[in-house]
């Protein structure tokens, strides 16, 4: 814990790795003891590099405690909402692969935080603002003089200096969580996050167009259910499994 206020980024870095190595071992207590000494330290408000290390440091703390996380939820969550504020894209992704790693290890734990994260999920997934989507000619005609006119620009800004597709695929990888691990929310699912990702078709970037297509296919396949995944589900709820597995098909014909 020492080193993860390390001056080199490569310690921290280290010191992160082997913290999730560790966490499986540690008893609860000690567990409790990490998870409060990390809140303690974010609660300091530290400069933004420091923040990003302690974020990173609860998701992998997270995604290898397993079930034990559910237990900090509730002043996990709070502290994680509150960084996704700040102006720095770097932070953000680690927020998002933060409540990933809540969500995949504690889906019903989650139950209570659900339209939260998903809400700024649904926020920053469409976060680009270093560009235009509006595909109409005369815009393009007007960004062509524009950018004759203005050569200077060119040297202070590239696409290389632009990080905020990290934030959109965190994000989108956040909400594919959701589909895959919370089936029973599924039906919502197609109110909030299907249209959401439907439109997110023309992403630019392609890795993170990726990803908007792997978080449709999960909901598709959530959609067309099976007995393979709810093998102990009694015959009553088979029957309302059924139902909610018509609504989806009709919602996704609709859209």
């Amino acid at each position: 814990m020492i080193q993860l206020t390390s001056s080199r980024m490569a310690v921290r870095k280290r010191s992160i790795l082997a913290l999730g190595h560790l966490v499986p071992s540690c008893s609860p207590v000690l567990f409790s003891q990490l998870t409060d000494h990390l809140l303690k330290e974010l609660a300091k408000n530290p400069q933004t590099s420091l923040t990003r290390t302690y974020i990173q440091c609860l998701a992998t703390v997270s995604r290898q405690g397993g079930h034990r996380v559910g237990d900090h939820l509730e002043k996990l969550i709070p502290m994680v909402v509150k960084f996704t504020g700040v102006e720095d894209d770097e932070l953000r992704e680690y927020c998002f692969q933060a409540f990933e790693a809540f969500i995949r290890r504690c889906p019903k734990e989650m139950s209570p935080h659900v339209a939260m994260v998903t809400k700024l999920c649904l926020k920053f997934m469409t976060f680009d603002p270093n560009y235009n989507y509006d595909d109409s000619e005369e815009d393009e005609d007007s960004m062509d003089i524009e950018d004759g006119d203005d050569e200077e620009s060119d040297d202070e800004y590239s696409d290389d200096d632009d990080m905020s597709w990290k934030v959109r695929r965190s994000a989108i990888k956040c909400l594919e969580a959701w589909i895959s691990t919370r089936r029973d929310l599924l039906l919502s699912f197609y109110s909030s996050i299907c249209p959401a990702l439907l439109a997110r078709f023309k992403e630019r970037e392609e890795n993170v167009r990726a990803d908007v297509f792997a978080a449709f296919s999960t909901l598709l396949r959530q959609t067309r259910g099976g007995s393979s995944h709810h093998s102990l589900i009694t015959a009553g709820s088979e029957l309302g499994a059924s139902r909610d597995q018509e609504t989806a098909v009709a919602l996704l014909k609709t859209q």
